[in-house]
């Protein structure tokens, strides 16, 4: 969620830790205070903000990035699941090695045949 006073380097460096953790996949919404009792909307996003976000999000190597005002983290869920279950992942994938693919599996909570 965005949308505090964060600042863009604070949100790229957000990414760049998530990447550091090999996250894949990052949603990126904005934040809407929904009664004055809430913590205070700082700064709204425009669309071309988002934009940026998720380009950025792209260059730093997330296989998919959802980035705008209404996005959650349930965003296009079946979406992102589907493209979670196609080859295109498996193989972006590839550069890891066996080992490394095991502990992904292991602490997914997967079962391996």
């Amino acid at each position: 969620m965005v949308g505090f006073g964060e600042t863009k380097q604070e949100l790229i460096q957000t990414m760049k830790n998530l990447r550091d953790h090999d996250c894949d996949f990052l949603s990126i919404g904005q934040y809407l205070q929904p009664t004055q009792k809430h913590i205070k909307l700082e700064k709204y996003y425009t669309p071309e903000e988002f934009d940026e976000l998720a380009e950025e999000g792209r260059k730093l190597g997330f296989l998919h990035v959802e980035a705008g005002p209404l996005v959650r983290s349930s965003y296009r869920a079946d979406k992102l699941n589907a493209f979670i279950d196609s080859d295109s992942v498996i193989k972006s994938k590839s550069h890891l090695s066996q080992e490394q693919a095991d502990k992904r599996v292991a602490s997914s909570g997967e079962c391996q045949p």
